[in-house]
């Protein structure tokens, strides 16, 4: 869910009430989205989205720990100051524990789910870029809040395809360049992308920018930027990929 869409309490509220209904089978996945949404579909201000997520999770910790919740922060006074209200607790309570996720992308806000997190949903993922961009800031968070490595959960997702023949898999290629010019040069506004972002800290600075000057200039197309054999791997490639210590290791140069 959106940090900038709901309360703190009210995302609490509804973590509690499906953790409850799905007997221990929900974790609350958080992420900050970017202006373009968050201002310009919930009208609601984007900035300091690294202080809105901290207090956001700190809140939603203290309604599901059963305590009297309390906020003084930069985004969040809870309670109002200078009213009749005092701190309060849920009457509802959470019966099983509810990990919370974060969608990161920035270092900022990689480095905080290292931090206050129990795990990271990863997204704009590039193996072979990934160890320096994305597991050194939550390496980093989890070292400042004295946290082990071993308790804390990656959750990064893989696309497994399969076609009959070649003229389906160029077809499937084709689809998959368009979300990805999609992700990289229309997902935010004209100033801020942030999987464009992500894809240059790993290692693809020239294919994002290029990426976004064409979608930027109406070029809806982007044929020619992506390289297939670097997204896509044949079957024979494929079989040699493994997962080693959290990042993807090929066996064999694609081909």
């Amino acid at each position: 869910m959106q940090v900038g869409t709901r309360p703190p309490v009210a995302l609490a509220q509804t973590a509690i009430t499906l953790s409850n209904l799905s007997g221990n089978r929900f974790l609350l996945g958080l992420g900050p989205s970017g202006p373009q949404v968050i201002d310009g579909l919930h009208g609601v201000p984007f900035a300091r989205p690294l202080a809105r997520m901290r207090e956001t999770v700190e809140i939603v910790r203290q309604v599901v720990d059963g305590g009297k919740i309390s906020c003084s922060g930069s985004e969040f006074d809870i309670p109002l100051p200078g009213g009749e209200a005092v701190p309060m607790r849920l009457s509802m309570r959470a019966e099983h524990p509810v990990p919370v996720h974060l969608a990161a992308l920035s270092p900022a806000m990689l480095r905080l789910t290292g931090q206050v997190a129990d795990g990271w949903l990863g997204t704009s993922f590039v193996p072979e870029g990934a160890a320096e961009a994305c597991f050194t800031p939550l390496d980093g968070g989890l070292a400042a809040a004295g946290r082990a490595p071993a308790g804390f959960e990656v959750c990064q997702g893989a696309e497994v395809a399969f076609a009959r023949d070649e003229e389906a898999l160029a077809a499937m290629v084709a689809g998959r360049k368009r979300e990805l010019a999609f992700s990289l040069g229309s997902m935010g506004s004209a100033s801020t992308n942030f999987y464009n972002r992500a894809h240059i800290r790993q290692g693809w600075a020239e294919v994002a920018a290029e990426v976004r000057r064409r979608r930027q200039a109406g070029d809806g197309t982007v044929r020619q930027v992506w390289s297939p054999t670097r997204w896509c791997w044949p079957p024979r490639s494929s079989a040699r990929r493994r997962w080693s210590g959290g990042a993807c290791v090929s066996g064999a140069t694609p081909g």
